[in-house]
């Protein structure tokens, strides 16, 4: 599973998920699950690209364009 932009792009951004969310039981439940997976991908995507921004902020180009926007 995966997010993916809404924004009419050429090209859309996709984010695959952190794990994996089953759709079993009522919906409620599992519409839960995937909002809470939504949150963790992103939190442990901003997470990792905090721990890697170069020391020097100025050189951050590859940085940049190597985690979502």
């Amino acid at each position: 599973m995966a997010m993916q932009s809404a924004e009419p792009e050429v090209q859309p951004e996709v984010i695959p998920f952190s794990g994996s969310v089953m759709a079993e039981g009522p919906v409620e439940h599992w519409l839960q699950k995937i909002q809470d997976m939504m949150i963790k991908t992103l939190y442990d995507i901003t997470k990792k690209s905090y721990d890697v921004y170069p020391v020097n902020g100025l050189l951050r180009d590859e940085w940049l364009f190597t985690y979502y926007a």
